[in-house]
Formats: C-alpha cells, sequence, structure tokens
C-alpha cells in the first residue's frame, strides 16, 4: 500500500528554531521556512556539521548530508546537546529511509526514541515525529503490529502536544492506511474523514493533500467491498489532480497510476468491463518499463479480466507476468504479502479451470511468501498463524488452499488432501482470531465476521466428508466448533471483557475511569443521532462539535483499553480467552435426558444442523435453495401482519409446513421419543423467526392448525459459548425480587407495543399487567410518570426480574441507537451494555425487542442483547410489534407457570397454549401469541417463599440425586 510518508519534520535547537523542513516522497520538493545562509564561525564542531548537512540537504544532497550528520554526532554527544543529537538521530533514519535501508532508519529511529525517553522526556515534539516516522519504518518493513502501535501513539501524541493540523493530518492518513491492511476499516474511516478536516481547513478541496484523502478512503471502501463508495472517491481524487494539472500545478505519473488502477479495480468488482479497460490502459500507459511503479497491479487486474472472459490460457500468462514483476518491485524483501498474493491469484485461475494440482501448488506458494521462517516444500504442511504477515488479504491465500484440497480430495479420495484441508482451515480460523485482536471497532469485526463465513462454511463441509471417509467422531465434533466460532461473536467478545475487567486486578479508579469513556461515548452518539433524525434542518456546528468529542473520547477510550492490555496479562488473557463451547460442555450445561439440542449454520450455499441429545450426535447437511431467504421473509411477514386474507393465512399454514419439512424435520424425526424440550442455536433468517409456529403436520382445510410448539417446550441461545460463558459469569445476587415498569405517554390508547416516530401512545393494558404480576409475584411496580429513566437506572441493579411493559423502537442502520422508553426518556441500546444487572431475568414486554439489524456471524442486533451484555442470562423478548391486550394476557399467565417451579420456556409455552385454547379464529394468527421468545438459560427461577409447589419438585429432584449417587456407590463397590 502506498503511503504519504513525511521524511524530515519540525525540529528545534535549544535556543531557536533552526529550521523546519519536510520531504514528502513521492512528491520531489523541499520546503524550508529558515534557510540557514551562514555559518558562526564561534560554531562547535557538532553545529558546523549538524548545519553543513542543513545545507546540503536544502541543496539535495542527500549522500552529503547524511556524511555530515555522522560526522556530527560524536561532537555534539560530548557537547552535550542532546536536543541536537536527537535531531540528527531522526534526519539520519530518514536518510537511510530514503536510500531504502531501513534496517538502518530503524536503527537510528529506535536510537531516537530511546534517547528522547531519557534526556530530553516524551513531552517533546520531537518524541511525536520519532514516533511518526518508527510507524513508517515498521510499516515499510511489512511489520505491521508495530507500525500499529506507534502510528496510534502518535496520533495522541501529535494531538495532545498541539502539534500543526497538517502533521495530525498527515499521520492520521498513515494510521488509516495500517488499519485498512489489518480490516479496521471502520476506524480507518473514521480517521481518514478526521484528517480530511483539516485539510479543508488548511488547503481547501482542490490540493494534492486532499486528493490523497479521498484516494485514501476510496481505498479503504474497495477493501470493504462498497464499490460504489470506492468508486465516487476515487474520482473525487481524479477530479482534484485533473484540476491541479490544469492550475499548472505538477502531478507526477505515480499519483496518476494509483487512481486509473484503482479505478479499474473497482469498475471489475462492478462489472463493468468497458471501464475497467480504459483505465487499465491509461495506467499501462504510464507503465512501459518492467521496473515502472507497481506494474504487477495492472497486471493482476489485466488477468482477472481475461480469466472472467474465459481466456484462461492468457490469464496464466498474464497472471505469471505479475509474479515476475512483484518480486522486481519488492526485490528488498525475501518475503511479502503482495508477492503472496499474485501467486494466490494465479491458484485462483487454475483452479476455476478445474486444474487442482496446480491450484494447490500455487496455493502453496503463496505461503513460502506470507509466513516468516516458513520454507517447507511439501504442500501437506502449513506455518503456524503467528508466522503469516497480519493483513487481512492472507485470508485469501489460507482458505483458497483449504478450499483447493478439499476439491481435490473429491476427486483422488486421497484423505491426506482432505485431512491438510482441515488442518488448513484451522490455520485460518486461528490466524482470524489474531487479526481480532488488533481490530478495535465494532463494524469492522462485523464485517469480518460476514466477510469469513465461506471460511467456515468451507470447514464443516471438510469436518463432515473427514468423518464419513473415517467413522471418527471427532471430526463432527471439529464441525461443531467451526459453526461455533461465528456466532454472536461481538456479544462474546464483549462479555469477556467485562469479565476480563472484573478478574485481573485493574484498579478501581481504572475501571471508573474506563466506564465513564462508554457513558460519554453513548451519550454523543445518541446526541448525534437523534440530531441527525429530528425534524427540520439538524444543527450541523453541534454535530460537528459532539463528533469532534466523539472522536477524541474513542481515542483516549482505546488508548485506555491498550494499556489496559499491556499492563495487565490476566485482562488479556481472559479478554481473548477463545475456548470455544464443546460437545461435552453442551451436554453437561444445556441438555437433560428430555432434551434436545439443534444448532443450525447457515452458510452461503449450504445450511448445517447439528443435532445433539445426552446419547447421540448428528449433524445433518442441508439444501440451502434460492427461495430461502425469500420463503423466510414471507412467513415472517404473514405471520406479523395482525389481519391477513384466508387465502393468505393458507399460504401461510403450507409455508410453515414447508419450512418445517426443509429444515427440521430430519433431525426430530430422529428423536427418541422422550425429548420434550428443544434448545435451539439459531442463525442468520432463522433468528427472525419463531420456531414454535412451523406446522408439523400438513396443513388441511377445517383441520385444528398443529404448531410445533404443541410438541415442545422451545428454547433458544445466541450460542452454545455465551451460554456457557453466562454460566461461569460472576453476578452480584440480587437482594430483591421483582420491578416493575408501565409508563405513561399521552391521552391516546395504542392497541401496538411499538411507536410511530415520535408519537407514543398511552398502552391501556401494560398497567393491568404488571399489577396483576405484582399480585402474584411480590415486588415494586413504577406506573405513569414513576416509570422513568433514572429510577430504572438506579434501581434496575437491585432486582432479580426486570419487567418492562413499554414502547421500544428498533434502529435497523444502527441497531446501538435502538430505544426503551420510558415515561421521560429513552434508554439505547448502547446504555444498556454499560449497565451492570443481577437479574435472573429480563421480560421486555414491547415491540421488536428481540429484532433488530441481522449480522452475519452476530446474529440479531437487538435490545435484548443489551440486557445480557448487562448480566442477564435469560431474556424474554418479542420478534414483532406485539398487540397490547393478548401480550397482557401471555404474561401474566407466563409469571402464573413461574410461580409454580416452571422453566422459563415450560412457562412462556404452557401461556401461549393457554392463549391458544380460549381464543377465537382471527387470535388464533401467530401475530397474536407468537412474537415472545426465551432466550438464554430456561431454569426455574429461585423465588423463595413465592415459589409455591416448586420446592417440591426441587425436593424431589434432590431425593432422586442422592438414591442415584447411593446406587451408583453400590454398583461401584460390587462391580469387581
Amino acid at each position: 500500500m502506498l503511503r504519504k510518508k513525511v521524511d524530515v519534520f519540525v525540529f528545534f535547537t535549544c535556543k531557536t528554531m533552526i529550521v523546519i523542513i519536510c520531504f514528502v516522497l513521492f512528491a520531489n520538493s523541499i520546503v524550508t521556512a529558515n534557510n540557514i545562509q551562514n555559518i558562526d564561525s564561534t560554531d562547535s564542531k557538532g553545529l558546523y556539521y549538524f548545519k553543513k548537512a542543513k545545507e546540503a540537504i536544502e541543496m539535495e544532497d542527500f549522500e552529503s548530508a547524511l556524511n555530515f550528520h555522522l560526522k556530527a554526532i560524536p561532537f555534539l554527544v560530548s557537547e552535550k546537546k542532546a536536543e541536537t543529537y536527537c535531531e540528527v538521530y531522526i534526519e539520519l533514519s530518514v536518510l537511510y529511509h530514503q536510500k531504502k535501508e531501513l534496517n538502518k532508519a530503524l536503527d537510528f529511529g529506535l536510537l531516537a526514541k530511546q534517547t528522547i525517553e531519557e534526556e530530553i522526556g516524551k513531552n517533546s515534539h520531537l518524541y511525536g515525529i520519532c514516533l511518526y516516522n518508527l510507524g513508517t519504518y515498521y510499516f515499510d518493513k511489512r511489520n505491521i503490529e508495530k507500525a500499529l502501535i506507534y502510528e496510534k501513539e502518535a496520533v495522541n501524541h501529535l494531538e495532545n502536544s498541539n502539534s500543526e493540523p497538517e502533521t495530525q493530518a498527515d499521520i492520521l492518513n498513515n494510521l488509516a492506511l495500517t488499519q485498512e491492511i489489518i480490516g479496521d476499516y471502520t476506524g480507518a474511516i473514521s480517521n481518514i474523514e478526521k484528517a480530511l478536516r483539516y485539510q479543508f481547513e488548511i488547503y481547501g478541496p482542490i490540493n494534492h493533500e486532499t486528493a490523497w484523502s479521498y484516494y485514501s478512503l476510496g481505498v479503504i471502501y474497495l477493501s470493504k467491498k462498497e464499490y460504489l463508495r470506492a468508486t465516487t472517491n476515487f474520482l473525487k481524487n481524479y477530479r482534484i489532480l485533473k484540476q491541479l494539472g490544469k492550475n499548472g500545478i505538477e502531478v507526477n505519473d505515480v499519483k496518476l497510476i494509483n487512481v486509473f488502477q484503482r479505478l479499474a479495480n473497482s469498475y471489475q468488482y462492478m462489472k463493468y468491463s468497458d471501464s475497467t479497460e480504459y483505465y487499465l490502459a491509461k495506467a499501462l500507459d504510464l507503465q512501459k518499463e518492467d521496473n515502472s511503479y507497481r506494474k504487477y497491479l495492472s497486471y493482476e487486474v489485466k488477468a482477472k479480466l481475461l480469466s472472467s472472459q474465459n481466456q484462461i490460457e492468457k490469464a496464466k500468462y498474464i497472471a505469471n507476468e505479475a509474479i515476475r514483476l512483484a518480486k522486481i518491485s519488492f526485490n528488498d524483501f525475501n518475503k511479502h504479502p503482495v508477492i503472496a498474493r499474485q501467486y494466490t491469484h494465479l491458484a485462483e485461475i487454475f483452479q476455476q479451470n478445474n486444474e487442482l494440482d496446480s491450484a494447490v501448488t500455487y496455493f502453496h506458494k503463496a505461503f513460502l511468501f506470507l509466513a516468516h521462517d516458513f520454507e517447507e516444500e511439501d504442500v501437506y504442511k502449513n506455518p503456524k498463524a503467528e508466522q503469516c504477515f497480519p493483513e487481512i488479504k492472507v485470508i485469501r491465500s489460507l482458505k483458497g488452499k483449504a478450499r483447493a484440497l478439499y476439491l481435490r480430495y473429491q476427486q483422488s479420495k486421497d484423505q491426506r488432501d482432505l485431512i491438510a484441508s482441515l488442518e488448513t482451515y484451522e490455520l485460518t480460523h486461528d490466524f482470524i482470531g489474531r487479526l481480532k485482536q488488533d481490530i478495535s471497532t465494532m463494524g469492522s469485526k462485523q464485517q469480518l465476521a460476514g466477510d469469513v463465513l465461506d471460511v467456515y462454511e468451507g470447514a464443516i463441509e471438510t469436518a463432515i466428508a473427514l468423518y464419513e471417509a473415517t467413522g471418527d467422531q471427532q471430526y463432527l465434533e471439529k464441525g461443531l466448533f467451526f459453526a461455533e466460532a461465528n456466532k454472536a461473536i461481538l456479544l462474546l467478545e464483549s462479555i469477556n471483557e467485562r469479565m476480563a475487567q472484573e478478574a485481573s486486578g485493574i484498579p478501581d479508579s481504572l475501571l471508573e475511569k474506563e466506564k465513564q469513556y462508554r457513558v460519554d461515548i453513548a451519550y454523543y452518539e445518541r446526541s448525534i443521532n437523534e440530531e441527525n433524525n429530528k425534524k427540520g434542518e439538524p444543527d450541523v456546528d453541534n454535530i460537528k462539535k459532539w463528533g469532534d468529542l466523539l472522536y477524541r473520547l474513542k481515542r483516549e477510550y482505546q488508548q485506555l483499553v491498550d494499556q489496559f492490555e499491556e499492563e495487565y496479562p490476566r485482562y488479556f488473557q481472559l479478554k481473548y480467552d477463545t475456548r470455544l463451547a464443546t460437545l461435552g460442555d453442551i451436554r453437561s450445561q444445556m441438555l437433560d435426558r428430555k432434551t434436545a439440542f439443534l444448532e443450525y449454520f447457515v452458510g452461503l450455499d449450504k445450511i448445517f444442523l447439528f443435532q445433539i441429545t445426552k446419547k447421540d450426535f448428528q449433524v445433518f447437511s442441508l439444501n440451502k435453495p434460492a427461495g430461502f431467504k425469500t420463503d423466510i421473509n414471507q412467513a415472517l411477514q404473514w405471520a406479523r401482519t395482525q389481519q391477513i386474507s384466508d387465502e393468505q393465512a393458507a399460504e401461510l399454514d403450507q409455508l410453515l409446513h414447508r419450512l418445517y419439512i426443509d429444515y427440521m424435520a430430519i433431525a426430530l424425526k430422529q428423536l427418541p421419543a422422550t425429548i420434550n424440550r428443544l434448545f435451539i442455536i439459531p442463525d442468520d433468517l432463522f433468528n427472525t423467526i419463531p420456531f414454535e409456529i412451523l406446522f408439523t403436520t400438513q396443513p388441511k382445510p377445517g383441520k385444528k392448525s398443529h404448531y410445533l410448539i404443541h410438541d415442545f417446550n422451545i428454547g433458544y441461545a445466541y450460542s452454545a459459548t455465551l451460554f456457557k460463558t453466562s454460566q461461569q459469569r460472576q453476578r452480584k445476587v440480587a437482594n430483591k425480587g421483582f420491578l416493575g415498569f408501565a409508563p405513561s405517554f399521552s391521552t391516546e390508547v395504542a392497541e401496538l407495543r411499538s411507536c410511530s416516530g415520535s408519537i407514543l401512545a398511552n398502552l391501556i393494558n401494560s398497567q393491568n399487567e404488571i399489577t396483576s404480576i405484582q399480585q402474584l409475584m411480590g415486588g415494586d411496580v413504577l406506573m405513569g410518570n414513576q416509570a422513568n429513566r433514572d429510577f430504572f437506572l438506579e434501581q434496575a441493579p437491585h432486582y432479580k426480574i426486570i419487567h418492562l411493559a413499554t414502547h421500544a423502537c428498533m434502529d435497523e442502520e444502527n441497531a446501538m441507537q435502538s430505544k426503551v422508553f420510558f415515561a421521560d426518556e429513552p434508554i439505547i441500546n448502547q446504555e444498556l451494555f454499560n449497565l451492570q444487572l443481577s437479574a435472573d431475568l429480563a421480560v421486555l414486554s414491547a415491540c421488536n425487542t428481540g429484532s433488530g439489524q441481522l449480522v452475519t456471524g452476530d446474529g440479531v442486533m437487538s435490545l435484548s442483547k443489551g440486557f445480557v451484555h448487562a448480566g442477564c442470562p435469560s431474556a424474554l423478548m418479542s420478534l414483532w410489534s406485539v398487540d397490547d391486550y393478548s401480550t397482557s394476557q401471555i404474561m401474566i399467565n407466563f409469571y402464573k407457570y413461574l410461580k409454580k417451579g416452571q422453566t422459563k420456556d415450560q412457562a412462556i409455552r404452557q401461556a401461549k397454549l393457554d392463549f391458544l385454547g380460549s381464543a377465537d379464529k382471527v387470535r388464533q394468527h401467530p401475530f397474536f401469541w407468537a412474537a415472545f421468545v426465551q432466550m438464554g438459560d430456561p431454569i426455574a427461577l429461585q423465588l423463595g417463599g413465592n415459589i409455591g409447589n416448586g420446592w417440591w419438585i426441587g425436593l424431589i429432584g434432590l431425593l432422586g440425586l442422592i438414591a442415584a449417587m447411593y446406587w451408583r456407590r453400590s454398583r461401584e463397590e460390587t462391580c469387581c
């Protein structure tokens, strides 16, 4: 990746500013703020050589400058002119960098850093410049992790020291392009946009600096697969460059080659072949020689174009040429990921043509250039994840080899190919985990989870194939491992982080500081969101002010988290604990002899269903038909529509039966008759629909509906690993029982617990709902204006059960801004994530609390996840806008059965069945009864004196356990 590099920066002597010199690589220009004309005869030898070096720099005689600086060092050290010889170290590092002697550049950069720390202090402006340079050197050596560390530190230092906005914009650009390399796109875009704001204020819209930022932004969107946005930014870059040329300002070929190549690349992804060819030709016109700047990328684009036109032999030839040209460009490197990428592309062309031996060979050749200290020619060997360059594009090579080996096995039936394929998928998974540690933003982690879906799909497919070839159950367990590896990732990581903070010895003062950052970030994000969504024109000045504050808060927050990771090893270890739930964990923590565990994995082409009982473990590979999305969305649309026609109702019944046959029947038909509970881990669109409404029998006119709820208790979890983690989480024991909220809003009366714009109506049944529940459960209720936000924030952490009978609104574009309404102000999802609750159950008796933005790898970003993150191991949530009356009836009965000691999934099922048993034909429709589902731990609540007959159940269970232990001991004593 081409980055702008500032080669010599602002330096100060003890008395006055000597010179401001800025070399901009690829710009061929030197800017001096104060030219030195005379050498004072009273100068010491050190200062004499120092000034001679400055003169040589001014004359662009860099070799002489380097020699004069080297001569100056011993004299300056003996003269104890610390600030001056630190400047010399920095300038020497820059000069060696100009000569492409990176090791010497790095040595002098590190010497400068150490000397500044020991003799001048970190507060010096020189220190920020030194960090800036070190980031650049490490980037050019392709040590991305260290580049990231130094560049982040440089951004913090330069901003805190109020350095020039130009310098801050440059380092923000560099940091952004480093973040792009690892896949932290959200962070990268934020930094580029900040740089652009600086540049517009300093230079205006038409200049090389803003052109560069638009180019960088295009690169990030291209990697993010947002090709239209990428193209838009590249075109902005090109228009500025053309205008600069018209204004008589030089535009060098490198900048034009950059934008022509990227435009060709963007149009290629959008399948505009004419535009691709046009911009590719413009780039190649400027790349006549083999050593022309980045000619390999033009050939890479050309080979892809030929391959898409099915000109396979020509594509192979051009791809080989791209390899040769990449090696010329990076001849100073033994290994480089760009060379690996060219081998990967050639391998993909062979794989496309079903030449799998060659595909495997060239994918493996890519490995030789993307991993340090790995020279194995044997295609069955792999490096370790930590040997690979930590760059997101490496995933393409890793998964490519894994897939090629799997496909070759289909022809060869050589189990070595299948085993090597699985091992390569395991390597890819480990590498993805390593990348996640460096990606700091939620949006980028979500992007990564979606981008690697095919990795986990291929891994599961390979594991199943190995089981079928060997009969060894360990491979089915591997498949389960991969299914779990890409589920509820962000929620799991966030809970892990919270647990790590609590158990790693971080001082309370730092934890309180971290908490305050989260609260402040949530406040400003909410303020910006509300300002943007209010009626009329938003206040642009406020948005800018809050945006700047938010940017600073997020940067400081990340700096604090980085400090935790560096200074508290236990925190780092717990935060990145990637131990996933195993078959043994599921059987011991989630199953009894009457429960079956069903976990779905929805890939690009296939759907896998894992079925586990106490005695059995099977995996079913299901077809993913072209109509998968259409069928589920249609079923959901009809199910959540209050009134549908008889014809639509009949179609819905048929559709619900087809969904049952296609995606569930094969597993349920093999269950023993003793199973009466299903514990379901949904995935993808399965998160949006309650399985309870699936028709288990063929619908017939006049025949009574038979839903899945008639046969089973049904509970859900986001993932088995998250369930396990929740069980291990240390939580405070609540000292109070039930807390109910039923706020009032206006004189109008709403039929649905949803909201429409800014209009919120009273819910006539909500107050009756919570007072009826209070009569059953005891506890406290807040109604009307008393049911306010502040009371909830203050009191909710002390209660065992939290019940909200209110309105809720989902923000489909920004799930963390979804709201639960109270009498005065709402609480947004992000604020829920910041709470610490001790409740065993959160009942979200409002609309859409389990719905929201569907994110691949993380499921639905719902309000219920906010409560789970806050500490609730179980939530009752709704999947659509619910009817006020029927919701109240179902909720009251739900608590009636909880009080009797039933499990949570049992209680909600029985409450729904009661409703169905008394409902007329209209209210038999799923809209009225099916929206609420139980997510998380289904265990019965321990309600003290209110548990009714439940204590008998506990006593019987205890006596049974004692009897079983005695019986087992008797057998052990007599069996041998």
